[in-house]
């Protein structure tokens, strides 16, 4: 059996100690860290390390560092803060991508454990209840048991004749207040099944000690020391003299140009529509009905506005162009299979050598269309060349986020939407985006 038993946490504190309401609480943990791997022949390998965490729980965050990185999670502004401490440098992510992630990952995860049970799969790592636990999350239509048990001053759940947290009665009492901001760095960090987070949420007591088991495709086993809590008068975090940038390790190769366009002060749709307008108006005039064509479609899905008032004067004749027509045509088909999608793939594709400047646009048309097909890194990468060709094109950034969304890339994802929200917040195909914000936020208060 793959099982982690992640967080054994022990307080210097050996009783009760009430620490004044509306403080920082801040205390550090020893992390004694061991990692089981079972290798293809059936042996067990195993790697220790030791680290130390810094915690900080103020009123409407909270942070923590280890090995040179601070990870902030904001509350207020909804917003993840990786911090390396070292460079100066930080990340800036919505903090919807970690629960949005949650939920699609733990569905997944019901999928597979369902069809590892179908297959007679004996221990399965993946019983609901352990994603449950895993995630923090559970199934709505079906509440799982798990048992309740006392033994030596610790309350003990398990589930599946498995333990899966257990925490002392005796620790250090809170306000109520601090105490909700360490379940949700607890759920957050460790995670925890929602009915025992429920149940260690019920006081104001923060535990001397808590072990939690998390079963999963490896083992892991963190035996956590908590310093002495200190308080300190409430405060906020600041990120003065810190910069944004893409930090080592991600190494997706759009999030450099993300990151540029997210704090570039060269972006301004106006000005684009303005342009895409007067190259239109150039185009036409020199009888390149095919490129007038294509700026207005980019007008259109840059700005989701109507296609400007000079198409409906010029359409009589744009409709008389064979390249126009194609095109046009072609845009309105709905492919229902892999053939179908190859020919409209390939009709794109025909126009590009008709298309002299606004090439970039038919290629936003031929990656939805890679897309469909399955070739899923093409499509990314068509879109990779359209908006560094044209970083203005508000749905191209939905679009390539519901790319690495559905990759299970939810950090990626958000970049892609926030950075579409900075152009144009009010941008139609936007509105799938914000609703789905709002199903998270209304399904998963306990996450914000």
């Amino acid at each position: 059996m793959k099982k982690i038993i992640l967080a054994f946490i022990t307080f210097a504190l050996s009783c009760c100690y009430v620490v004044q309401a509306s403080a920082n609480i801040q205390f550090s943990i020893k992390d004694h860290q061991i990692k089981e791997k079972q290798e293809e022949d059936k042996t067990i390998s195993k790697e220790e390390s030791d680290s130390e965490i810094l915690v900080d729980l103020g009123n409407d965050y909270f942070r923590y560092t280890s090995e040179g990185i601070q990870y902030i999670y904001d509350f207020k502004e909804k917003r993840v803060y990786t911090v390396d401490l070292s460079s100066k440098k930080f990340s800036d992510d919505s903090l919807f991508s970690n629960i949005g992630f949650r939920t699609y990952e733990f569905q997944n995860r019901l999928m597979l454990g369902g069809a590892l049970a179908a297959g007679g799969v004996e221990d399965n790592p993946m019983l609901p209840v352990f994603s449950e636990h895993l995630f923090s999350l559970q199934q709505k239509d079906k509440k799982s048991e798990l048992s309740q048990t006392s033994k030596d001053n610790f309350l003990v759940f398990s589930a599946a004749g498995k333990e899966l947290l257990s925490y002392s009665s005796k620790g250090v009492e809170v306000s109520s207040k601090e105490k909700a901001m360490f379940i949700k760095f607890f759920r957050y960090v460790f995670g925890g099944h929602p009915q025992i987070l429920k149940q260690l949420s019920s006081d104001n007591i923060i535990p001397k000690s808590i072990q939690v088991h998390r079963y999963n495709v490896f083992n892991e086993h963190n035996i956590l020391s908590l310093s002495e809590i200190k308080t300190t008068p409430p405060r906020s975090f600041s990120l003065d003299g810190y910069s944004p940038a893409v930090l080592a390790g991600d190494t997706d190769p759009f999030s450099n140009f993300l990151n540029d366009i997210k704090y570039s002060k060269k972006i301004n749709l106006e000005k684009h529509l303005e342009s895409l307008l007067s190259q239109a108006k150039s185009y036409y005039q020199n009888g390149n009905h095919i490129d007038t064509m294509l700026c207005y479609l980019e007008y259109n899905l840059a700005s989701s506005r109507p296609l400007p008032p000079v198409y409906e004067e010029q359409r009589e004749v744009l409709s008389q162009d064979k390249n126009v027509t194609k095109l046009l045509a072609t845009l309105r088909l709905r492919p229902k299979n892999k053939e179908e999608g190859e020919d409209f793939l390939h009709k794109l594709q025909e126009l590009e050598t008709e298309a002299k400047h606004q090439t970039h646009v038919l290629k936003i048309f031929q990656a939805n269309a890679q897309y469909g097909l399955g070739n899923y890194q093409e499509a990314k990468e068509l879109f990779y060349g359209v908006l560094k060709a044209s970083p203005h094109i508000t749905g191209a950034y939905k679009d390539l986020g519901g790319f690495y969304f559905n990759e299970y890339n939810a950090v990626l994802a958000w970049r892609c939407w926030d950075v579409a929200r900075q152009i144009l917040p009010t941008h139609k195909m936007l509105v799938q985006i914000n609703e789905f914000e709002a199903r998270l936020f209304k399904d998963y208060p306990e996450f914000f």
